[in-house]
């Protein structure tokens, strides 16, 4: 009986003690007197997070943070800067042909004469019989608008051969010289989802080449190094950091995959990455490719498959065809029976797939197989995306929600797009671009991206052209379709939450919320508050990931 008690006594003293030791773990990094806006719409504001090895273990005010704190525990104090998710990509190319190792920058040249002069004196600085590359040109910032021709680059260059990839990388201009080697001429028909530009009377080539057609001179390129494209893809990545970009997701070909995985699995990644792979590179390449890319740094999206072209090469697919174009509806890029074919194939096999359709004809086509897909193979659901989903029909908006969709899109194209396009198109069809309110309002999730290289990188420019639907002069003043205009927390959700959706992860990061990962960016300014005007004026203090402070930009913190 006495042992009884005295056993009673330790086991309840045992209890006593249990119940008052401080279940919470000690915090390896707190950040306090911030201003957090979560994305979590239970709790969308705090003041401070603990943060324990690579997971986020308690958001609140700075009073219910500091019990978290140890005698290890780093403090950095955010001075009531506000903070955010890390944003993610949603949407890019990393690696296409090599041309992120480009040496020859075309963004913004306006006249004929300077476009020639670059290219002048590119070519001398390069090695014998190799190719002179380059990206970024556009026509509609040359005079007229008019499209350049193989004859303006050969008045500068003959004996090397061109080949420069137009702004949205849908078209391409080359030289005299490129289309002999490639073998083009009058007689050389376009293939699928091609054009072979020809002259009015000649029927000679012009230089231009759309979609499909540019894979007719492709071959014949020489491709980068590795070492050339690791260091391209090391460069882009590095950057990524000053942008507060935690995650980005990219098209990737098998063949490049080992390079993006030597650069994630350095000793510092700075970024994390989902790799969509193009749906011709086979099914049986997705089943490999999954089961090796499966941590959190590097993993398996899904497949991709482009349908069109681009508006701004006046390549992407309408019913109707361009203003002033009478014969051109745009290119699409694979038959109707093959599309649904290659997509339903892909649901089978319970593959995420990721559309890319710009005009609205493309859009309904990729409406269409996805709910044929949906409909007839039910034992794998998918949340499926549609990249770019840039001009739509009135009918098909609300067809986004129905089918559960996600709406991956890319604000900081506006920026081109509004000068010109309803010049392209013709009044009154402009009205459903860009239509991230109307897909909002009927059910659909919007993911935001910046498409690079064809728009920059800066989340602050997306989130800038969601809100104001302005040039970066703040024209037009009302916005164009202002009906179309989302709040600053809507936009933000998109480049974080939204994007994770469009990858699957959201239930690992995307918000900022105790079990999710420590993805966080902290900018200098607030852009729900302040004027949208300044927006795209914000820059990142600090952005962290996994844990791991990566860049810092005041004295708040160095990164380790």
């Amino acid at each position: 009986m006495k042992y009884r008690f005295i056993k009673s006594i330790a086991l309840g003293s045992l209890l006593m003690l249990s119940c008052s030791r401080d279940p919470r773990p000690i915090a390896d990094l707190i950040l306090k007197n911030g201003d957090f806006y979560t994305v979590n719409r239970s709790r969308p504001r705090v003041q401070a997070l603990a943060i324990r090895g690579n997971r986020i273990v308690a958001v609140g005010s700075n009073a219910e943070i500091m019990p978290y704190e140890g005698e290890s525990t780093r403090i950095i104090d955010v001075h009531g800067r506000f903070g955010c998710p890390g944003f993610n990509d949603s949407h890019t190319v990393l690696l296409d042909l090599g041309l992120s190792t480009s040496p020859l920058d075309l963004t913004g040249i306006r006249s004929t004469r300077h476009l020639q002069s670059r290219v002048y004196q590119t070519q001398r600085r390069l090695p014998p019989n190799d190719w002179l590359i380059g990206r970024g040109w556009d026509q509609h910032l040359l005079p007229g608008g008019q499209w350049p021709t193989r004859q303006m680059l050969d008045r500068v260059v003959r004996d090397i051969p061109i080949f420069l990839i137009r702004k949205c990388g849908q078209a391409a201009l080359v030289n005299t010289r490129a289309l002999t080697i490639a073998n083009i001429d009058a007689e050389t028909p376009a293939p699928e989802g091609g054009e072979i530009v020809k002259g009015r009377g000649t029927g000679n080539p012009t230089g231009i080449l759309k979609g499909e057609a540019m894979n007719l001179v492709v071959p014949y390129i020489p491709p980068a190094s590795r070492e050339k494209k690791l260091e391209a893809l090391q460069s882009v990545l590095d950057t990524l950091k000053y942008f507060g970009i935690t995650s980005i997701q990219t098209l990737i070909y098998p063949g490049d995959l080992d390079l993006l995985r030597e650069v994630l699995e350095s000793d510092r990644p700075t970024c994390r990455v989902g790799a969509w792979l193009p749906l011709d590179a086979g099914l049986e390449e997705a089943v490999r490719i999954e089961r090796v890319l499966n941590d959190s740094f590097l993993r398996f999206a899904g497949m991709s498959l482009r349908l069109d072209g681009s508006l701004g090469a006046s390549s992407a697919r309408f019913r109707e065809s361009y203003f002033q174009e009478s014969e051109n509806r745009g290119l699409l890029y694979r038959n109707e029976e093959d599309l649904r074919r290659m997509i339903v194939d892909a649901h089978r096999g319970g593959f995420r797939l990721n559309m890319q359709a710009v005009g609205s004809e493309a859009n309904r086509i990729a409406l269409d197989c996805l709910e044929i897909a949906n409909r007839f193979v039910t034992e794998h659901p998918r949340r499926h995306r549609v990249a770019c989903a840039r001009v739509l029909y009135p009918e098909d908006v609300a067809r986004f929600g129905a089918l559960d969709l996600i709406a991956v899109m890319q604000p900081s194209a506006l920026f081109d797009e509004l000068d010109w396009v309803e010049s392209v198109l013709g009044t009154g069809r402009s009205r459903f671009i860009h239509a991230y309110r109307s897909l909002k309002n009927h059910g659909a999730v919007l993911a935001f991206s910046s498409d690079w290289p064809v728009s920059s990188l800066n989340p602050m420019m997306g989130l800038y052209a969601a809100v104001t639907r302005q040039d970066t002069t703040g024209l037009p003043v009302e916005g164009f379709h202002p009906r179309e205009r989302i709040s600053m927390e809507e936009a933000i959700e998109a480049y974080t939450w939204g994007s994770a959706s469009a990858e699957g992860t959201e239930s690992e990061k995307g918000t900022l919320e105790s079990g999710k990962l420590a993805d966080i960016v902290i900018l200098d300014g607030d852009p729900i508050v302040v004027s949208s005007g300044d927006v795209k004026n914000i820059r990142v203090v600090l952005t962290i990931l996994d844990g791991q402070i990566v860049y810092s930009s005041s004295d708040l913190e160095s990164p380790e």
